[in-house]
């Protein structure tokens, strides 16, 4: 499953979260600003065959969407940011200084297009 993540808080209480592993995730990744990190979807891997399914069944983010926005609600403080080469001046996140739990529900089905005949 992974292993067990523990925080002290500043109120004195104690955080105990689960950095879960599985694909492209081991709990390596969980360090002092990712403190726990979860995935589910027993359902959704119950409805859809595995061969209808994609991303990767574990925390990670395959399509950027959680990465983004775990990354503006506590990024680092004073980042130099570009894009395509371009200079977008110093940013920070929300909250630079708090940990950040992480969840991901489901997980992505792959789709097929259909082309005019």
């Amino acid at each position: 499953m992974g292993t067990t993540t523990v925080m002290h808080k500043a109120d004195g209480a104690t955080f105990k979260g689960t950095c879960q592993t599985g694909d492209g995730f081991t709990a390596a990744a969980c360090n002092e600003k990712v403190i726990s990190a979860r995935y589910f979807g027993k359902a959704w891997f119950d409805a859809v065959p595995e061969s209808n399914r994609a991303g990767y069944v574990s925390p990670r983010d395959s399509q950027g969407h959680g990465t983004h926005t775990a990354a503006t609600a506590a990024g680092n403080a004073d980042v130099r940011a570009t894009a395509g080469g371009e200079d977008l001046g110093t940013v920070s996140g929300v909250a630079p200084q708090r940990p950040s739990p992480s969840t991901k529900p489901s997980g992505r089905a792959r789709t097929t297009r259909r082309t005019a005949a």
